[in-house]
């Protein structure tokens, strides 16, 4: 049964990009073994299958706001304007929160989840929610070692108005193994613990494509 502690599995037959069985994942869950601990926090009642764990809906929510604001330019966006596109909601365990057709919601997940440097991570949304017209926009990636609450971008395609509930299994986390590497370096969105808007203003290359973007027009 699901969080009953299990013999350990042999790690020599935990094969890179494979998936990990669930006995694996029962034992990541309870073992003493930090290297190998998988951490999802709180755990209600967990549902492992096929190598996945459900998560669950959150309490917190971002969704954009109507403004003069005439496109978005992800080399022009700062902080401010980020904060002048987005509305924060954050509602009570026995709250809902409606997802109006066409409309696209950050969710976060209620689960704190912390992964080892040799196990990844995808998150895909239930089946249930997509037969509804609730889909994930993205199969997000989480990478090993990664430490937080998770994103969830949440996109009504159906006809009606979709009321979810804190604490709804939303999706699910798909796990495979990695080659064990250097522990994660912080990024743009760990240790989050809430759902956050696109920090672009963050992203590596967007002074190169600024710089490239002005000398294109000076000799033009």
């Amino acid at each position: 049964m699901p969080g009953q502690r299990r013999s350990r599995p042999d790690p020599s037959t935990e094969a890179v990009g494979g998936i990990p069985s669930d006995t694996e994942l029962n034992e990541r869950l309870w073992t003493e073994n930090m290297s190998r601990r998988l951490v999802i926090l709180p755990r209600l009642s967990l549902h492992i299958r096929g190598g996945t764990i459900d998560i669950r809906l959150g309490t917190k929510f971002v969704v954009g706001r109507r403004t003069r604001q005439t496109d978005l330019d992800p080399l022009e966006v700062d902080p401010a304007m980020a904060r002048s596109l987005q509305e924060r909601h954050e509602i009570g365990l026995s709250d809902s929160f409606v997802v109006h057709p066409s409309q696209l919601v950050l969710a976060c997940t209620l689960e704190y989840i912390s992964l080892p440097n040799d196990l990844a991570s995808s998150v895909i949304g239930r089946s249930t929610f997509g037969r509804a017209g609730l889909l994930s926009a993205t199969a997000t990636h989480v990478h090993p070692g990664y430490k937080g609450c998770l994103t969830l971008e949440l996109l009504n395609l159906g006809q009606v108005p979709i009321k979810l509930r804190p604490g709804m299994r939303i999706g699910q986390l798909v796990f495979y193994h990695q080659n064990p590497g250097s522990p994660m370096q912080a990024c743009k969105y760990f240790l989050a613990t809430g759902p956050e808007f696109p920090r672009m203003w963050d992203d590596d290359d967007a002074p190169l494509l600024k710089r490239l973007g002005n000398q294109a027009a000076q000799h033009c």
